[in-house]
This record gives structure tokens, C-alpha cells and sequence, in this order.
């Protein structure tokens, strides 16, 4: 039964997410051709930086696992398991400083 409403929960804030993404498309105040525009000027630069980011997670997640590996083991917590903790806790911490 646990499985079950995780799962409801997932998909609730799946489409919570879809839904604001839409909202967010229909109501930015660009142009769709400024917008491609600007990914265009970006080029090659926006990968770059997506990669770049994703390398600091992987090194920031991997340094919170051994911390919490090195005071013995811990059965419950896989590095993918940590790594979407980091990925969602992160942005909040930084939110909460502003």
C-alpha cells in the first residue's frame, strides 16, 4: 500500500510540474523568436555549462557519501538515492539564504 500512494504522489507532483511548465510558456513575457534567438547566441556555451553543473552534483554527491559511508554502513542509501536527495534539497538551501 506504501508503494501504491508513493507512486500517486509521484505522478501528482509529475503533472503539478507539466502543468506549471505550461503556465510558464503561455505567460512569459518573450517572443518565441527572441527566445530561439538567445539559445542561438548561447551555442555551444549552454551544454557546457549543463555539464559542468552536473560534474559539481556528481562531486558534491560523492563526497556526501563517503562522509556518511565512512562512519559504517548505510544499507538504505544508494549514491542514485543520494543524489536525487542532493539534487532536491540543494536549490532549497540556496533559496532559503536569499
Amino acid at each position: 500500500m506504501y508503494i501504491v500512494l508513493k507512486n500517486k504522489f509521484r505522478n501528482l507532483f509529475l503533472a503539478f510540474g507539466i502543468l506549471a511548465v505550461i503556465i510558464m510558456l503561455f505567460t512569459f513575457d518573450v517572443s518565441y523568436d527572441e527566445l530561439l534567438d538567445n539559445l542561438r547566441r548561447a551555442g555551444f556555451y549552454l551544454p557546457l555549462v549543463l555539464v559542468l553543473w552536473l560534474f559539481i552534483y556528481l562531486i558534491n554527491t560523492l563526497s556526501w557519501y563517503i562522509i556518511l559511508r565512512s562512519s559504517g554502513p548505510v544499507n538504505s542509501l544508494s549514491f542514485a538515492r543520494l543524489l536525487s536527495l542532493i539534487h532536491i534539497s540543494e536549490p532549497t538551501r540556496l533559496l532559503s539564504i536569499s
